[in-house]
Formats: structure tokens, C-alpha cells, sequence
């Protein structure tokens, strides 16, 4: 039998065995562990591989000699297969966790390539795919989350003998959003960037990538404050133009809100929907039609063509396509709607979201006193 002891706040495994001459005889090995989920975990694989007579503690056997001998069979072992038995590792977490795991998963293989061993991927290889030039410090700090948490497993699962991402920081994320929030004329310049960008393409004849929802689109991210999620999840049964009134139901949290038009924002809405043809259901921003279908859009593309307009604009580069919501949050705090009604607006949480938008409010006060001369 196999039990597990703790020592300095390391687990070891315990084998006991009656000899023939009645006493008691007991093997002690560490684990080198101190997460107790992991021992049991331990204890319980070497338990029943004893009790098969697969391993035999008192004859020589030891976790550590037993661990390089997996990790000796797993060196031709590939990302793809090991991703697999990461994703099988993780089916008890929430569908939209396991969701993006499995997106992420997709896109290092993609770059690293699938059939390369787990134990040839280097610090190099994951540096390289996670602060890929043009990344967000948010994207670059999801994609190396991801690979922490992909090769901590496969350490302690013994299929790799080292972390590759274990020297690698956190890129340092900048919480100022005096760079992130726009401008009324800077939008107006992202929405001129795309008229003339899409006027030069139909000149030439090109009928792909006109992205005709791209105006819409940004029009409603910062008049109605949603999140990249929200404004792709939008259906048109969920827009109510007659009461001004969208009801969003593919929140970050999972709560349903009502948000009502801004006066700027409704006339936007009821064109884009009348040059649509005034469907009652469906995405209200897409793609392109298939065979009279819609095509969804998806977060990746809204991100770049978004991107893709700010620099043809020359704005600023700290702006992205969440500086909508930033700004929707600045403007209606500087219009007065007071801390709650504005946290309630953007479906906000806690209180402390609002904090980083103290400073800008601070700056409207200093201006405000410069304009009075005081």
C-alpha cells in the first residue's frame, strides 16, 4: 500500500509491506512536491502500479529514475499529441475557459509547428510567439498565461525535464489611459482613414475588403461603450431602434445589461439597418453573405482592420479598438454621469474599474479652474 507523508512542507510517498517475519517494512521517497493535489495525485499512480507489480519500491525502483524514463519515451512526443493530453487535463473548467485554452492551443502550434517534441521547444521559440511584434501587452501577457500554463504541466507531469517559460516576465503593462483614450477628432480622422481607404478600393475595382461595417461598427463601440465581444456577439433581435434600447446578452461576466442609445448613436444604427434591409434577427455587423447567410466576424480581424485605421490615420499608436470603450467611459464621466450610473452603463463590476479614470477627471478639474482663473 502507498500513503503520502509531509516533511517541511514536501510530500514523500510511503510504501509499507509486512516481511515474512511479521514486521513492518516501509519505503520513504520525496515527490519533491508541495502541492498536495499533485501528491495524491502521485500517490495514487504509484499505489496502483504497485499493487500491479509493475514497480517495486523495495527492489530498486525510485520516482526519479521513474520520471526520466517517461521523459526519455516522450522525446519524440509532439506539441500537437501533448496539447491534446493538456486539453483533456483541463474538461473540467468552464466551456468558454476551455474554449479559449483550446484557441490558444491552436495558434502556438500553429507557430511553433505541431509535430515538433515538447522537449525540444525552447525559451527562444516561446518568446518569439508571444511578443510577436505588433501584439497588445494584454495579448502578449494571454499568450505567455497560456504557455506557463501548458509547460508547468508538462513539467510536473515529467514529460519535459525543464520550463522553457520560466525566465520569462510579464511584459509591464501601462495602466495610464491618458494614451488610450481618444479624441473626438482622432475618431473622426479613424472614420476619414476608412472612407477614403474604401473609396481608392472601389475605384479600383476591388469588391473584398471594403469593410462596409467597419463605420457602424466604431460608431456603436464608442457610443454605446461594448466591449469587442459584445459589439461582435450583437444580433439585430437584441436592437430595439423603436425604444433606443440594446440588449446585450454575450457579456464578460455573463450577465445580461440594458443599454440605451446615445442620441448620436441611434440614427447610425437605423441606417445601417435599413441599408440591410430591416432583418429582424441575425448578426447585426458581419463579414460577408454565403449563400445569403451572414458571416460572422471574429475578435482577431475586428482588432487588426481596426489597427489597420488608426495608422492610416496617423493616430496615435497606444489607441486600439478598446480605446472605444475607454473613451465611452471618459465622456460620459465628463459629462457628469457620476461614478455608478456610468459603471452600470458599461457593465462594470467593482468600483475599482473606475479608478484608473480618476486622473483624467482630475485633469478636467485643473482645466476647468485654468478657465476660470483660479
Amino acid at each position: 500500500m502507498a500513503s503520502l507523508r509531509k516533511r517541511n512542507g514536501t510530500y514523500s510517498v510511503v510504501f509499507s509491506r509486512r516481511r515474512e517475519d511479521g514486521k513492518l517494512e516501509q519505503k520513504v521517497f520525496s515527490l519533491g512536491t508541495k502541492k498536495k493535489s499533485k501528491a495524491d495525485k502521485l500517490k495514487d499512480e504509484y499505489g496502483e502500479r504497485y499493487r500491479l507489480g509493475e514497480i517495486d519500491p523495495f527492489g530498486g525502483w525510485h520516482p526519479k529514475a521513474d520520471l526520466e524514463a517517461k521523459r526519455k519515451r516522450s522525446v519524440g512526443r509532439t506539441l500537437k499529441a501533448m496539447g491534446e493530453a493538456f486539453m483533456e487535463s483541463r474538461s473540467h473548467v468552464r466551456k468558454p475557459t476551455w474554449i479559449g485554452y483550446r484557441q490558444q492551443l491552436s495558434q502556438l502550434t500553429e507557430h511553433i509547428r505541431a509535430s515538433m517534441p515538447v522537449g525540444h521547444i525552447t525559451e527562444d521559440d516561446i518568446r518569439k510567439y508571444a511578443f510577436k511584434p505588433g501584439l497588445s501587452v494584454y495579448t502578449q501577457t494571454t499568450y505567455l498565461r497560456f504557455c506557463k500554463m501548458l509547460f508547468k504541466w508538462l513539467r510536473e507531469e515529467g514529460f519535459i525535464a525543464t520550463d522553457p517559460t520560466a525566465r520569462i516576465a510579464y511584459p509591464r503593462k501601462d495602466t495610464r489611459l491618458s494614451g488610450k483614450v481618444m479624441s473626438e477628432e482622432e475618431f473622426y480622422m479613424i472614420l476619414a482613414a476608412f472612407k477614403r481607404e474604401q473609396r481608392t478600393k472601389i475605384k479600383e475595382g476591388q469588391v473584398r475588403g471594403l469593410h462596409k461595417w467597419f463605420k457602424p461598427f466604431a460608431m456603436t463601440g464608442l457610443y454605446a461603450g461594448l466591449r469587442r465581444k459584445e459589439l461582435v456577439g450583437l444580433d439585430w433581435k437584441h436592437v430595439d431602434l423603436a425604444e433606443g434600447m440594446l440588449y446585450i446578452t454575450s457579456t464578460k461576466s455573463g450577465d445580461e445589461r440594458t443599454v440605451p442609445m446615445r442620441s448620436a448613436l441611434k440614427p447610425v444604427l437605423a441606417a445601417w439597418h435599413r441599408a440591410q434591409k430591416y432583418p429582424t434577427s441575425g448578426p447585426v455587423f458581419y463579414y460577408k453573405c454565403v449563400q445569403g447567410c451572414p458571416v460572422p466576424l471574429n475578435n482577431d480581424h475586428v482588432t487588426s482592420v481596426f489597427k489597420y485605421y488608426v495608422r492610416a490615420a496617423g493616430v496615435k499608436d497606444s489607441v486600439s479598438l478598446h480605446s472605444l470603450r475607454h473613451t465611452s467611459v471618459t465622456e460620459l464621466l465628463r459629462g457628469g454621469l457620476g461614478d455608478t450610473f456610468t459603471m452600470k452603463y458599461h457593465g462594470h463590476k467593482s468600483s475599482e474599474t473606475m479608478k484608473p479614470y480618476n486622473h483624467i477627471t482630475a485633469q478636467d478639474i485643473q482645466n476647468r479652474l485654468d478657465e476660470v482663473g483660479l
